[in-house]
């Protein structure tokens, strides 16, 4: 049997921590950037803010659009972007009476692995050459 060629890089747990940390700050992000984008006036730098916060929301928004399952899609959509990400308690309390609170968090975790391999294959996270975590964008 010959070698298979991996269609997505390996996710480190480095990686599921980081795409999960980015999902978390996501409201935050979003809210930044749309305050920001109201001023009329800004600066260089605010500019650049503004691009880099608009560049980390939109990768987080494809990223998850890009989930395969549609369950998977559904509960992690739910509970970090739309609408602006709700609480895990918000999250089980929704989906219920679909499923169990365990299967819950099993679908949040597959969607974050998923996210994770997406943001790695785009070059939006991954080691830098000093070993640490790099993150773009943001």
């Amino acid at each position: 049997m010959g070698k298979q060629m991996l269609m997505f890089p390996e996710v480190t747990e480095e990686d599921k921590i980081t795409t999960k940390l980015l999902l978390q700050d996501y409201k935050q992000l979003k809210k930044n950037l749309q305050s920001m984008e109201k001023e009329e006036y800004k600066t260089l730098k605010q500019q650049e803010t503004i691009d880099g916060l608009r560049h980390t929301t939109t990768v987080l928004e494809m990223a998850v659009r890009a989930i395969s399952e549609d369950e998977v899609r559904e509960v992690t959509d739910f509970r970090f972007l739309n609408p602006i990400g709700q609480a895990r308690n918000l999250t089980i309390i929704e989906f219920q009476k679909k499923m169990s609170e365990s299967t819950i968090d099993r679908r949040i975790a597959e969607g974050i692995k998923e996210i994770a391999e997406n943001l790695k294959l785009w070059g939006e996270i991954g080691s830098n050459s000093d070993g640490g975590q790099k993150v773009n964008g943001s």
